[in-house]
């Protein structure tokens, strides 16, 4: 009977510094992604809001660029940040849109990816209400602009109108 008690409390004694230390790794693994994640929002200007921004959209059928057997190019993930700046003209306002697009590039061994002929990010701005097309845009891709595994396109423009409530901005591959 004293040999099971003493094995039990030999045990709990392993246990707990097992414990302590589980816990210590979980904690600063939790930390670490998350200053990851504040460094790695940067913008260039500090008074823009993503709060302020008109409601985004990535079709399905634009998402994903298929060029024959040479590559396929996908549209991962949008930042946004926005600006509201009211115009001198009455009932209408400038809207700055600062926006990054994260893309995936999937090429065949055969084929450099510095050759290739890429599509264009097109950016449709939309009425929702109205049904209308407000302004296209296209912004070219660069394979040497590069976050981790992922091409990068990072723009800004701007446009009047007279609010960003019933605005819709769809961005694709073309």
């Amino acid at each position: 009977m004293l040999d099971i008690f003493n094995m039990k409390l030999f045990l709990i004694k392993l246990i707990y510094p097992f414990l302590f230390f589980l816990i210590i790794l979980l904690s600063s693994c939790s930390i670490l992604d998350n200053e990851n994640e504040k460094k790695s929002i940067k913008l260039s200007e500090p008074n823009l809001n993503k709060n302020n921004c008109p409601a985004t959209k990535i079709p399905s059928k634009t998402a994903k660029y298929i060029s024959g057997k040479k590559y396929i190019l996908n549209i991962k993930k949008i930042e946004m940040a926005c600006r509201i700046i009211e115009a001198n003209e009455l009932n209408s306002f400038n809207i700055v849109i600062q926006y990054k697009a994260k893309m995936e590039l999937k090429t065949s061994k055969k084929i450099k990816s510095k050759d290739l002929k890429l599509p264009n990010i097109y950016i449709a701005i939309i009425d929702i209400e109205s049904e209308t097309v407000l302004a296209k845009m296209k912004s070219n891709i660069n394979v040497r602009d590069r976050e981790d595994n992922f091409l990068v396109n990072k723009k800004k423009f701007r446009f009047k109108y007279e609010s960003n409530e019933n605005l819709f901005i769809y961005f694709g591959l073309q």
